[in-house]
C-alpha cells in the first residue's frame, strides 16, 4: 500500500487551512513564534494530478510519500500573501509558542472560535514550529518536479479566497 501525506492543501474548496489563519490573524491579532515557523503546503490541483499519476504510474514502492510543493513557506509569507491578496490584517505582534499556548487557554470561548480550545491549541501549534516535510520520494517516482510554489500559486485562488473569507 501508498500513504500520500499533504499536510496544508490550499485552494478551491480549502475550508481549513487558509480560513483558519485569516480568522486567527483577524481575532488573535498575533503572529505565533515571530511568524518564522515553515510548513509543508500544495495546492489542490496539483496534489489531485500527483493522485491520478500514481494511479496511472507502472511502478511504484509501498511505504509513505509526503505531498507539497517542494518548498517549506513560512507563516509570515502566508501572512504577507494574505494581507497583499485579500487585504486580511497581518498581525504585528509576535508571540512565542509557550506563551501563545497559555493565552488561548485563557481566552473567552467568542475569541477562541470554532473547534474548541484543544484543536485551536493544535493549529496553532502547526503554525508556530516547523513542520516541513521531504516529497521528494513522491515527485522522483512521478518524474517530474513539484508545482510552483505558495506565493506564485495563491493568486490562482484569490477569487475563491476573497468570496470565503468575506462570509467569515
Amino acid at each position: 500500500g501508498l500513504v500520500l501525506r499533504p499536510l496544508f492543501v490550499y485552494g478551491q474548496g480549502d475550508a481549513r487551512f487558509v480560513p483558519a489563519i485569516a480568522r486567527a490573524a483577524r481575532r488573535l491579532r498575533i503572529r505565533p513564534a515571530g511568524g518564522q515557523a515553515r510548513v509543508s503546503v500544495i495546492a489542490v490541483d496539483s496534489l489531485a494530478a500527483a493522485i491520478a499519476d500514481l494511479v496511472a504510474a507502472p511502478t511504484w514502492s509501498p511505504g509513505v510519500m509526503h505531498a507539497n510543493d517542494g518548498q517549506p513557506v513560512s507563516l509570515n509569507e502566508i501572512l504577507d500573501t494574505l494581507e497583499r491578496a485579500l487585504g486580511v490584517p497581518a498581525p504585528r505582534l509576535s508571540v512565542p509558542w509557550p506563551l501563545l499556548r497559555l493565552l488561548v487557554r485563557a481566552l473567552p470561548a467568542r475569541l477562541v472560535g470554532g473547534g474548541g480550545r484543544a484543536t485551536v491549541e493544535h493549529r496553532l501549534f502547526l503554525i508556530s514550529r516547523d513542520h516541513y516535510f521531504d516529497s521528494g520520494r513522491l515527485w522522483q517516482t512521478l518524474g517530474r518536479p513539484p508545482g510552483p510554489p505558495f506565493r506564485e500559486r495563491f493568486d490562482d485562488s484569490r477569487d475563491f479566497y476573497a468570496r470565503t473569507l468575506g462570509a467569515t
